[in-house]
């Protein structure tokens, strides 16, 4: 769901960057109740519903993706910890990853860096590597990374919004009036799709199982970590030091399990947190759950024919958690967004289990599960920030999900390239972190390397990467650990815009 989490137990740092192919994460538990991941929820309930896609406004498909990492040798500067606004900092006894966490050391200098340092920030913020051969610092190819120009094409802008927004190349025509027969339709669907996943949920998780640092959740949730920073790590410590902002840093430093009934628990008393939790469970229901795509397609399509399927989403989930708003169907929406799994607040990964130890392939596919969710604790401030004022409320969580899912899969990439399958002689995520992984034939089958959680949302962020050309990629990890949003996509929230 929202914002995902990953943790650190690699090795080996790679050049920072280099694309591959989206991977979707998956919840690895088969008990009484097997536990389902996103990407299970979302192809039973178009079995369920017998869903075909119908070609949605702004809502394209997609299927493709890579795997990567292995071991970890290295020893990375250990970050200063410092709380992220809705997380605690890890104990250094709880979940310590900062210390096996594979990453070259970044310094900072005025003038010329100590002979052996990798990488030096200079005094004009720009990356640069030490070179062996020539003895000295030439500039990083992803220096200034978080700089690129927002100066997007005509084309482009065009191209992109007619993609995310369907046929009008803005939001379209504001929703004044809720129609009553597209209220009920909408009500109708999302009642259905909310009590089922509620009933779901609720037999998914058991508190009495350990999530904490020695489990074998905790140690996979380490191996993420480890991941991502063996991918990115030196482009997120990079710009936590030249914006002097830590807060993305400190939310992948900080990241670790919780039990989603807990927080359930916690809230289920609370009027204004179930309101609220309601209207997000709405929206994300609405925009990603392929069973509300028939619906609002169809209410696009006869009750609000000028205004963008985002449009509709944000003015029905409203219409919905309101005062006036059916309150059975609002706490069945809060019910089921609080108790969603997996999902991301913050550095606090919420993970329903139900088996105290996963099979071997179940760690595969928590481990992919968990390089998504931990990806969304390292997302800059000014990505969320732009997303909120710039993007309709209804497309905000498809972007979200779309590039996060597609990061991650340039990271699972990396890790089945260095992870080659063998019979005997394994090493799965939860094990020995000192020994390079070897995936079974199993696991690489259930989770290859074209594998997304949110295939229509990837598939789009492709589509805009490959409108870029060369540029696409960086724009897009500019975009997302350097919070330059803007020089990946454009501004969606401006109406006032002619229609193709």
């Amino acid at each position: 769901m929202p914002n995902g989490h990953k943790d650190k137990a690699q090795a080996k740092r790679k050049a920072p960057v280099k694309p591959k192919t989206p991977v979707k994460p998956k919840t690895p538990v088969k008990p009484k109740t097997p536990v389902r991941n996103k990407r299970q929820r979302q192809r039973e309930s178009e079995e369920d519903q017998g869903f075909i896609e119908s070609g949605g406004e702004g809502f394209i498909q997609s299927e493709e993706e890579g795997f990567t990492q292995s071991g970890n040798e290295k020893k990375r500067l250990k970050p200063e910890l410092k709380p992220n606004i809705d997380s605690e900092v890890l104990d250094e006894s709880e979940v310590d990853v900062t210390e096996s966490v594979g990453a070259q050391k970044i310094v900072k200098s005025s003038g010329s860096a100590k002979l052996g340092d990798p990488y030096q920030i200079d005094q004009d913020n720009r990356l640069n590597e030490y070179d062996t051969q020539s003895k000295k610092y030439k500039e990083h190819p992803w220096s200034k990374f978080h700089e690129m120009t927002t100066d997007l094409s005509p084309d482009y802008v065009k191209f992109a919004k007619n993609h995310l927004l369907g046929k009008p190349t803005s939001e379209g025509k504001k929703i004044d009036k809720i129609n009553p027969r597209a209220l009920s339709a909408i009500s109708a669907s999302l009642e259905s799709c909310a009590d089922k996943l509620v009933t779901e949920l609720r037999s998914e998780d058991d508190v009495k199982i350990d999530l904490g640092a020695n489990s074998k959740y905790g140690r996979i949730l380490q191996r993420s970590v480890q991941a991502i920073r063996d991918k990115y790590g030196l482009l997120i410590d990079y710009v936590a030091e030249v914006q002097k902002d830590d807060q993305a840093r400190n939310g992948l430093n900080s990241v670790k399990l919780r039990h989603p009934t807990q927080k359930w628990e916690d809230n289920k008393n609370n009027n204004n947190k179930i309101r609220e939790e309601a209207k997000n469970a709405a929206i994300y229901l609405m925009s990603t759950n392929p069973v509300m795509q028939p619906t609002i397609s169809r209410v696009a399509q006869n009750q609000h024919r000028e205004s963008s399927n985002s449009a509709i989403i944000e003015a029905y989930a409203s219409a919905i958690c309101s005062d006036e708003g059916d309150i059975k169907l609002i706490k069945s929406l809060a019910e089921a967004r609080l108790r969603y799994s997996p999902i991301t607040y913050g550095s606090d990964i919420h993970l329903a289990v139900n088996k105290a130890a996963p099979s071997e392939t179940e760690e595969w596919g928590l481990f992919n599960t968990l390089i998504h969710e931990a990806l969304h604790s390292v997302q800059h401030p000014n990505f969320i920030s732009f997303l909120d004022e710039h993007v309709p409320p209804g497309l905000q969580d498809y972007i979200k999900e779309g590039i996060v899912d597609y990061l991650t899969s340039q990271i699972w990439s990396d890790v089945l390239s260095e992870a080659p399958a063998k019979s005997s002689n394994r090493n799965s995520p939860s094990q020995d972190f000192n020994k390079p992984m070897q995936i079974n034939n199993d696991a690489k089958k259930k989770y290859p390397e074209h594998y997304y959680a949110y295939d229509k949302q990837v598939e789009t962020v492709k589509l805009l990467i490959n409108k870029l050309k060369e540029d696409g990629e960086k724009r897009l990890i500019s975009a997302y650990f350097g919070g330059n949003l803007g020089a990946f996509l454009p501004k969606l929230k401006d109406t006032e815009e002619e229609k193709i």
